[in-house]
């Protein structure tokens, strides 16, 4: 190729020859565009030449930006093979890359970069990078979009092979975990959701891209901010996310994925208009439907509806013909859940109840749900007490008393531990596993039950609300048979479920509630013990794990020598759980401890054997003591008591765990001997878990320190208290509690010196906690924020001092928000009853500096007004607002206006106001004219926490001193107008209408609006004043009008713009026109376009010509170079300069015998120079001007001559000679000619010589 590429990378080229700018054109190179290259979200435009070979690339491309390598301006690339331009696909007006290969065949390629807004293109920053990292990092810089990875978001080091991640990526933009933790499940299911946010200082962050496993999806870009990712997911599936959200909390905008296969790299965009209620927090129904089809369709496993309508409804197509199955759109018409009625069928009793029966065809069961009655869709999860779904289920039977939810359900599985019967417990979502029914089975359910197995079944109904079953009757004998084997059965189920063959023995001590001791079983609620007589026997030896208990209720652990049976209980010590670990023997109630462990492991200082052991009681922390957290709660003392056989204590030994790491936990010693006292058990209990567990009771009205909770005197504290406001609270301070070790603690209580203190609609505790933040004014507190990881304290983090009392309350105006949104947090602060509370000002209007900003005192005070322009004020004003210095509110105590009281009918509710901003017209805001601009609208904003800003609007009544104004209503939507028509009122600022005449005496006209439609002012007036000025009579065939302002004192104006009949006029001065004294406009009498245009601004005379009167916009140009030194009764060169106008008025060509055509003469140069003197005045005329003559001759041209002609060709065509002084001229003048002749005395204009 010859000549040199110069690249364009405005716009993204399409497949087709190159359209780049080339200094030598050549067609061989085109233009290859790569969607979706190197991957999904970015394009990729690559320019080569067709038939192979290199070119010549130039260093500067086609916009002037400029490749450097190494530091070095490249005037030109050789050898170049191809050049490729990269735009992410959200912004695809923006380049991000340049690769340059040159070398041919398998050439080398440089990347270049820039810094976005800069024109140099280097190759530093993406030097050593690959294509992709390249891209990545300078897509993160250029266009704030970041790499989003659903298996590991927070680690980017993935997407760089050298595990240097930019700055960008790494810190400005970086993905981490909500502080919400898991965020709120979807309604009625075991989906659970990871929440993910983007550090965003800018509120501008997109998703470049989306990936698995480093692997590409095909999620398209997310081209607006991005403030929070949530990630929908199934237990048993967690490693593809079901469903994604992308969120905008600052809009509220989303947009929702769905998973289509098991690689996660496949995804389908989904409308998520219901997914949530209409504030955006609360997850609705919807979308566990969704994440239930996702789920069938993906894993095959489905979620069965319990909802009475919802299994009426299947269970009718039955008999209908219509399709009986359900599960998810995927396998619509197949459907593998499918729906039938049934009846418990008994030989004696012809009504019993009815079920109905779900049976599974294929996959597993993913959950169980039902939603509330009377219609509603709140769905409600059935959890399967000791089963974790999903699992190998063929049907669920459901029984109903009633209502729309089932009140009794049978599970048929294989699993033995999920197979049974469940009944919901009272006030709970548990479903426990009930074993008087578990001598029932599916079949019997199919098939019909017998009178024995009827009863239980009726008895279990009846405690469920289901009235009106009858009784069955048999032979008492064989009932009596047939029970005692179904108890044997109970009891066999019961031993196969818990995993233990030991018999509890009779008469032991501490066996749960309700228990009857003797041979048999017993009872409590739905399950039950079976225990037996033994022979005598020495005491069990038993293995006390120290780690084993139950969040719900009793469990039993051993099954070698003997089950040690572990109850948890309430203590008499507020916040801590005593689980009580016992095993029972023949010889008394007592047991021997072989040895301690902690999760199999070994415990040192807290040594076996220990012999008559009557209970083993381990001491944890009540608040972590549920199935989610007690994994984390780590026990605290242990407490052994030993009895003798026939009663009363030998001993009680407390032991205290010293362990240092979380997950350790086997190393204690002996803290007491003796039963200490109570107080001092709840102290001990208390150190121990600030030291092992982190939990610490806040001390609001610290200011600095270590502490732990209730005790001082701990060493070292497990919480550090320190200001941290940085001065952008004000009057404020606030002061951080952070965790001296570990990333978070947990909160057990709030306390201010020794009173505990309570907040609304926050039960303590709180866990995984960050930061504590304390707001004070002076030494009291005002203000709480809680920043944690626990899903109760994901809305409600902020809490305010009451004026009373010691809840304090939810601060909902600071809902979403955190520590760094000072504004808001002050806004909250200066609400509250404190000595730091809002000043009250007085507001000065006129106060305002030709700097960015002035301060006035506003009282007696130390504060201070601060006045400022506003940015973005409406065109062709300045805004000034006025606000306390180091202060968001305040309240105003009056308004001023130079120092003098203003006269309003004002608000009354003058507090919480923000700013105040006043409006002036810009052009009069300068050194010379400051003080005759007047102020025209002036505005109060307030800001009530937790509701919208109020913009209130008070227009200046037009008093001369300002003093007077009166509310204005229109609001925003019509300032721009409302400014343009109080500016014309108040500062003379007028629009000057040229095409106004006044042929009988004066008129006025509004020189302020151009149309009457916008009735924002009914007072302005009509601003301005025209009459024929008396020059007209000195002008022939021409007239004048003079504009004045109509104020009857000739005060000077300005002028915003000229119209002519509502049309703008472009092009007249440079506007605005400040101070013009008066305007005058020229006229042909004989039609009424205006020709010439003059205005006076003190002794500057100004002159515009018309020379395109047939358009009402006109052609106006400066006609200064003939009259800038003239003033308006310079008669003789105004009419020179309105002959020149083509107009009726203007005078045409005469014949050709008066043009001196006959003598054969030519006309020279000279006679073809404009005059410098004209025509006299009228009073220096003879005569008059023959005005019907050259009205004639305007409307009739002599034949011959071009109608276009000027009348100054006519007049050199016509005079081949001029004489000075009075001279001779050959050829003869007729009309207007003759008249100019007569007029000049014999002396026609004469030229400069």
């Amino acid at each position: 190729m010859n000549g040199v590429l110069t690249l364009s990378v405005e716009n993204q080229c399409d497949d087709k020859t190159c359209s780049c700018v080339k200094s030598s054109p050549d067609p061989g190179i085109i233009a290859e565009k790569k969607p979706n290259t190197p991957v999904t979200g970015f394009t990729k435009c690559t320019h080569h030449l067709k038939s192979g070979g290199t070119f010549t690339l130039s260093g500067i491309l086609n916009n002037g930006n400029q490749i450097r390598r190494g530091g070095t301006i490249r005037n030109s690339i050789d050898g170049v093979e191809s050049v490729s331009v990269y735009y992410w696909n959200g912004n695809d007006k923006e380049p991000i890359l340049l690769g340059v290969t040159t070398g041919g065949g398998s050439g080398t390629t440089t990347r270049y970069c820039r810094i976005k807004g800069n024109t140099l293109w280097g190759n530093g920053q993406v030097e050593g990078l690959t294509e992709l990292e390249a891209l990545d990092q300078q897509n993160c810089h250029n266009n704030n979009a970041v790499v989003f990875n659903l298996q590991n978001p927070t680690n980017p080091s993935m997407f760089y092979h050298t595990g240097n991640v930019s700055y960008c990526t790494r810190v400005t933009r970086n993905i981490t975990e909500s502080t919400l933790g898991q965020g709120s499940t979807p309604p009625g299911s075991d989906y659970t959701t990871r929440l993910y946010t983007i550090k965003d200082g800018d509120l501008n962050t997109k998703v470049s891209r989306v990936t698995y496993n480093g692997e590409p999806t095909d999620i398209p870009p997310i081209n607006f901010p991005v403030d929070m990712i949530a990630l929908y997911s199934y237990p048993s599936a967690i490693n593809v996310p079901l469903m994604l959200e992308f969120k905008s909390t600052s809009n509220g905008t989303s947009r929702w994925f769905y998973s289509t296969n098991l690689n996660g790299t496949k995804w389908l965009e989904t409308s998520g208009n219901s997914f949530y209620d209409s504030s955006g927090t609360i997850p609705q129904s919807s979308l566990s439907e969704k994440l239930d089809e996702v789920l069938c369709s993906q894993y095959s496993n489905v979620t069965i509806n319990l909802t009475r309508t919802h299994s009426e409804q299947y269970a009718k197509y039955v008999d209908t013909g219509n399709d009986s199955k359900y599960c998810c759109g995927t396998h619509k018409g197949t459907g593998r859940i499918s729906i039938i009625s049934g009846e418990i069928k008994v030989n004696s009793i012809n009504k019993t109840t009815s079920f109905f029966k779900h049976s599974i065809s294929s996959g597993n069961l993913a959950g169980i749900y039902y939603n509330g009655g009377n219609g509603s869709r709140k769905r409600k999860n059935i959890k399967l007490h000791g089963s974790q779904f999903p699992i190998s289920v063929k049907a669920v039977y459901a029984f109903y008393c009633g209502e729309d939810g089932p009140s009794l359900i049978h599970v048929d599985s294989t699993n033995s531990m999920a197979r049974g019967w469940y009944k919901k417990e009272v006030g709970t979502e548990i479903w426990r596993w009930n074993s008087t029914l578990s001598v029932i089975n599916s079949d019997d359910i199919d098939n019909g039950l017998t009178c024995a197995k009827w009863k239980r079944l009726k008895i279990v109904l009846t405690g469920c609300n289901c009235g009106s079953l009858q009784d069955c009757s048999d032979n008492s004998g064989t009932r009596d048979s047939e029970e005692k084997q179904l108890q044997q059965q109970e009891e066999e189920e019961i031993r196969k479920r818990e995993g233990g063959t030991t018999a509890l023995p009779a008469g032991a001590p501490g066996t749960p509630s309700g228990t009857n001791v003797g041979s048999g079983s017993s009872r409590s609620g739905s399950s039950s013990i079976s225990y037996s007589q033994s022979s005598s026997q020495p005491p069990p030896e038993v293995t006390i794990d120290i780690n084993n208990r139950s969040a719900i209720g009793q469990s039993i652990y051993g099954g070698n020598s003997s089950n040690v049976y572990v109850t948890p209980n309430s203590t008499t010590l507020d916040g801590f759980t005593e689980s009580t670990h016992k095993a029972y023997g023949r010889e008394g109630n007592y047991f021997a401890v072989k040895e301690f462990k902690y999760k199999n492991k070994i415990v040192e200082g807290l040594k076996g054997p220990m012999s008559k052991v009557s209970s083993v009681s381990v001491f944890y922390w009540t608040h972590l003591e549920t199935e989610k957290h007690k994994e984390r709660n780590r026990p605290l003392l242990v407490k052994v008591t030993q009895q003798n056989p026939t009663g009363g204590i030998v001993n009680e030994m407390h032991y205290e765990n010293i362990s240092t790491k979380p997950d350790e936990n086997t190393q204690w010693k002996l803290w007491k001997g003796f039963p200490p006292k109570q107080d001092e058990l709840r102290e001990r209990l208390t150190l121990l878990n600030c030291d092992i567990n982190h939990v610490v009771s806040i001390k609001v009205n610290q200011t600095k320190g270590f502490y732990c909770g209730h005790l001082n005197s701990h060493n070292p504290g497990r919480v550090n208290v320190e200001g941290v406001d940085e001065g952008s609270l004000g009057n404020y301070r606030a002061f951080e509690h952070k965790p001296t070790s570990g990333s978070t603690f947990h909160i057990s209580r709030f306390t201010r010196g020794t009173a505990p203190i309570a907040l609304d609609g926050l039960p303590t505790s709180v866990l995984d906690v960050k930061k504590v933040l304390v707001y004070f004014c002076g030494r009291s507190p005002l203000l709480l924020y809680i920043d944690s990881n626990d899903p109760k304290n994901a809305k409600q983090k902020w809490f305010k001092k009451p004026d009373n009392g010691t809840i304090w309350e939810s601060t909902k105006g600071l809902d979403g928000k955190d520590e760094k949104s000072y504004t808001d947090i002050v806004g909250i602060l200066d609400g509250l009853r404190s000595s730091c509370a809002p000043p009250s000002a007085i507001i000065d209007i006129y106060k305002r500096g030709t700097s960015t900003k002035i301060f006035y005192s506003h009282d007696s005070g130390s504060n201070r007004v601060l006045v400022t322009g506003v940015r973005d004020s409406p065109y062709g004003f300045t805004e000034y607002q006025h606000t306390i210095s180091g202060r968001t509110t305040f309240s105003i105590k009056a308004f001023q206006h130079n120092g003098r009281s203003i006269v309003s009918d004002f608000s009354e509710n003058m507090s919480k106001v923000t700013r105040v901003c006043v409006f002036y017209w810009t052009p009069l805001e300068t050194t010379v004219y400051r003080d005759k601009g007047r102020p025209l609208l002036f505005k109060v904003v307030t800001q009530t926490p937790g509701r919208p800003t109020i913009e209130i609007y008070y227009e200046n009544n037009g008093d001369t001193d300002n003093l007077k104004w009166k509310p204005w209503n229109n609001g925003v939507q019509d300032l721009s107008k409302k400014l343009h028509l109080l500016n014309c009122k108040l500062n003379n600022a007028v629009i000057v209408d040229v095409s106004q005449k006044s042929d009988s005496g004066i008129s006025n006209y509004d020189a302020c609006e151009t149309t009457d439609n916008d009735n924002l002012d009914n007072y302005h007036g009509e601003r301005m004043q025209v009459s024929e000025d008396s020059s007209t009579s000195s002008l022939g065939d021409y007239k004048v009008y003079k504009h004045i302002l109509n104020n009857g004192d000739r005060r000077n104006f300005h002028i915003v713009n000229f119209h002519n009949n509502g049309v703008n006029i472009n092009k007249v001065g440079s506007l605005p026109i400040l101070d013009v004294e008066e305007v005058k406009v020229y006229f042909c009498s004989l039609d009424k376009k205006p020709l010439l245009l003059y205005y006076k601004v003190g002794e500057s005379h100004n002159w515009y010509k018309n020379e395109n009167p047939s358009s009402t916009t006109g052609l106006w140009v400066s006609a200064a170079s003939k009259l800038s030194n003239t003033g308006s009764t310079d008669y003789r060169a105004i009419i020179w300069v309105l002959n020149t106008i083509n107009s009726p008025c203007a005078p045409k060509e005469p014949t050709p015998a008066a043009r001196g055509l006959d003598t054969g003469r030519e006309l020279t140069t000279d006679s073809q120079t404009e005059p410098t003197e004209v025509l006299s005045t009228a009073k220096e005329s003879e005569s008059p001007p023959p005005k019907a003559e050259a009205r004639a001759e305007a409307r009739s041209p002599a034949a011959g001559t071009p109608q276009t002609s000027t009348f100054w060709e006519s007049y050199d065509k016509s005079i081949p000679t001029v004489l000075t002084g009075v001279g001779v001229v050959s050829g003869s003048l007729t009309g207007f000619g003759w008249w100019a002749f007569k007029r000049s005395r014999g002396d026609p204009w004469v030229r400069q010589i």
